[in-house]
């Protein structure tokens, strides 16, 4: 029996590229998982270090009296002049109105940031250059309006209407 060479059964210039090239591969292949291991564990050291300081800050506040009322008094100031109340409110929409105005009820939606009010004018003049008044000012969007209607009664034009108050009307 004769005794046959690997290499001539199996020529080796045509399968070392593709085992050089599984070899790259695999390389790669670990390279990259050391890597993203590498990463995953810089990332929980740096979130356990973050943490011990938040602790240790929060442990100072408690344990120093005076910095901890002082932090009560910054966030407390913060949320007053943050917060705008109803008379504010009221107070501003009061002086960007037109004189002639007739507000029969007004509700204000904190959440959409709107004014709900039902109106009444004495004349359509009146109403046109209300409606050209919100139309060009920049603190106002409106959102929803009803069409006017006249009664003959009270002798006043009476409609709906709901704005959007724009960051311009909070200034």
């Amino acid at each position: 029996m004769e005794r046959f060479k690997i290499s001539e059964v199996l020529p080796l210039n045509l399968y070392l590229p593709f085992i050089i090239i599984l070899a790259i591969e695999l390389l790669f292949y670990y390279g990259l998982d050391f890597y993203n291991q590498k990463q995953a564990q810089l990332i929980q050291d740096k979130k356990t270090e973050i943490e011990k300081k938040e602790n240790e800050v929060l442990n100072n506040i408690k344990n120093n009296e005076a910095y901890f009322i002082f932090s009560q008094y910054a966030n407390s100031a913060y949320l007053a002049e943050n917060r705008i109340s109803l008379n504010t409110l009221i107070e501003k929409f009061n002086s960007a109105m037109p004189k002639s105005l007739i507000v029969k009820s007004f509700s204000y939606d904190k959440k959409e940031k709107s004014i709900s009010l039902n109106l009444a004018f004495h004349s359509w003049d009146d109403y046109l250059k209300f409606r050209n008044y919100l139309e060009k000012n920049p603190k106002f969007i409106i959102d929803k309006e009803s069409y006017p209607r006249y009664d003959e009664k009270e002798n006043l034009l009476t409609f709906s209407l709901t704005l959007k108050l724009t960051p311009q009307f909070f200034k």
